[in-house]
């Protein structure tokens, strides 16, 4: 198991990343800013403070002894978002297909690809609405670590654009779902240079990584919603864009809230 030391700084609970990412026909998330984070000498659960950051240090560790920094590979369990709150969750396994869109094109994902920022491995998924930033391109599936190559500056870029980075440990990225299989399997999602796969089953003892999301909530736009909630709600036009003022806090019409 590889150990790399490093300080590590907490994430607000209410902080989320801005794309859009559809998991089902019906459902849409956002990601946390990064990986979970477990530190033993506190006690406490907290997010990786990028998305390229990664420890690869394992919690069943024998040798964690006197460490004080964060652990970020764990074995199964599938209610890891309530550890920071309870809007957070972990994909299911069929969210996770849905995501990576194997089941559409056969081999290889159209939405999802290997890259490094930085020095960081890991693998690129892009939301729903992806527009690449000018200058920067992305390509799905290239089966290799150097097709999408970015510095920290262009990351910055591919971030705000709503692109979304796995770090993996070395060569290999393991990511649980939250779905069981049996009293002692559960489903994870794989990636390494040449590959990108979900829906195998392992042993819940297996030390993954988790990257929790939380799912976007339609704020109510209609006269029948409106009155269903109980909550009074006024549209207003910004910039030729339609809000939505409710309970003190402007969402915009996929209900993601203006922060």
């Amino acid at each position: 198991m590889l150990f790399l030391f490093m300080l590590t700084t907490q994430v607000s609970a209410t902080q989320i990343l801005s794309g859009v990412f559809s998991v089902s026909a019906t459902q849409k998330v956002q990601f946390s800013p990064g990986n979970l984070q477990y530190d033993p000498s506190t006690g406490t659960w907290q997010m990786a403070s990028q998305q390229t950051e990664v420890v690869g240090v394992d919690e069943t560790s024998g040798s964690l002894g006197s460490y004080t920094g964060a652990v970020d590979l764990f074995t199964w369990a599938n209610d890891y978002g309530n550890r920071i709150d309870s809007d957070w969750r972990m994909l299911t396994n069929e969210e996770w297909e849905y995501l990576l869109r194997e089941e559409e094109i056969g081999y290889g994902p159209e939405m999802a690809g290997q890259a490094t920022v930085g020095t960081q491995r890991g693998l690129i998924i892009v939301p729903d609405d992806w527009s690449e930033p000018a200058g920067l391109s992305f390509s799905a599936s290239p089966d290799n670590w150097t097709t999408n190559s970015y510095s920290a500056q262009e990351w910055s870029q591919m971030e705000q654009a709503g692109a979304v980075f796995l770090p993996c440990v070395g060569d290999m990225g393991n990511y649980w779902s939250s779905t069981s299989n049996g009293a002692t399997n559960a489903y994870g999602m794989y990636f390494s240079e040449s590959a990108i796969a979900n829906g195998y089953s392992v042993a819940r003892s297996s030390s993954y990584a988790v990257r929790l999301v939380k799912d976007v909530k339609e704020a109510p736009t209609g006269v029948g919603d409106v009155q269903r909630t109980n909550v009074p709600c006024t549209k207003v036009i910004r910039d030729g864009q339609l809000f939505i003022l409710r309970a003190g806090k402007t969402y915009n019409v996929l209900g993601q809230k203006n922060l």
